[in-house]
C-alpha cells in the first residue's frame, strides 16, 4: 500500500491545492454569467388561466397553471411537479390562499363535529378516567 501512495505522489495525483486550470474556469464562468445577463429583458411571466380573484369558487378551485377545476390543490400540483410554495411564489399568492374548495372544507368540518364525542372545535373530548375496579 505504501508503494502505491508514493507512486501517486510522484505522478502528481496526490497534489493538494488549487488547480492551475481554476483561474480559467472562473473566467469562463464570469463570461457565461455576463452573456446570460446581457441577453435582454427577462420574459414576462405567463398569464394565469383565470384571474386570481376568480380562481376560488364555492365548490372548486381553478388551477392557475392549467385552468383545471380541482377540489384539493396540493395533489393536483404534485402531479404537475410543483410544490405549494412554488405555486404561491409563481403566482404571487398570499400564504392564506386556500388549498381546498370552501365547500369541501365546510363538509369536512361538519363531519368532524358530527362524530360522537366531538367537542365544539371538532376534536375528541377528554374522557374521564375510570376508577380501577368500577365498570362503566
Amino acid at each position: 500500500m505504501g508503494m502505491s501512495i508514493d507512486k501517486n505522489r510522484r505522478a502528481g495525483k496526490g497534489r493538494v491545492g488549487p488547480s492551475p486550470a481554476l483561474p480559467r474556469l472562473e473566467l469562463l464562468a464570469a463570461a457565461v454569467r455576463r452573456w446570460h445577463g446581457a441577453a435582454g429583458p427577462q420574459p414576462a411571466p405567463p398569464d394565469p388561466a383565470v384571474p386570481v380573484a376568480q380562481s376560488v369558487q364555492p365548490d372548486h378551485l381553478v388551477c392557475l397553471e392549467t385552468g383545471q377545476h380541482v377540489t384539493l390543490l396540493v395533489g393536483h400540483l404534485h402531479r404537475l411537479g410543483l410544490t405549494l410554495e412554488d405555486y404561491r411564489q409563481r403566482w404571487h399568492l398570499p400564504p392564506d390562499y386556500p388549498t381546498a374548495a370552501p365547500s369541501y372544507v365546510a363538509a369536512r368540518a361538519a363531519a368532524r363535529s358530527a362524530r360522537p364525542g366531538a367537542g365544539a372545535d371538532g376534536r375528541e373530548t377528554a374522557q374521564p378516567a375510570l376508577a380501577a375496579g368500577y365498570p362503566s
